[in-house]
């Protein structure tokens, strides 16, 4: 069964409010990120070594957070082309249900499944 109109709607909205979200974190975690820069080298050497897991703790947020803002946009695009809810395996309507847990999702559940079990 293909969205209806206001559910698509309803899930821009929702990407939009996760998009907006994770950029104010990576706005917030990059001036901190900043701040740590600035202050490197200083304080004893378990000072030193602290910094230096919060920035590698970080950089690995942002990474697994920019990987989640190319899946937001690339739903956002979907929506605009008026594939959004579509398998991008198959073809097959994305379960309303899924979208509700997942609104960037690329895959039917049957076809997640087979991805992840590697075939």
């Amino acid at each position: 069964m293909a969205l209806k109109k206001k559910d698509i709607e309803k899930f821009k909205e929702l990407l939009i409010e996760k998009k907006r979200k994770i950029l104010d974190k990576l706005l917030k975690d990059g001036t901190r990120y900043h701040e740590m820069f600035q202050n490197e080298g200083e304080g004893d050497l378990a000072d030193i070594a602290n910094d230096s897991y919060e920035k590698y703790l970080l950089y690995d947020l942002s990474v697994t957070e920019k990987e989640e803002l190319v899946a937001i946009d690339n739903a956002l695009k979907k929506i605009e082309e008026g594939t959004y809810g579509q398998c991008e395996t198959c073809g097959a309507d994305i379960p309303i249900q899924r979208l509700q847990i997942k609104p960037d999702a690329k895959f039917c559940v049957k076809c997640k499944e087979k991805a992840e079990r590697g075939h």
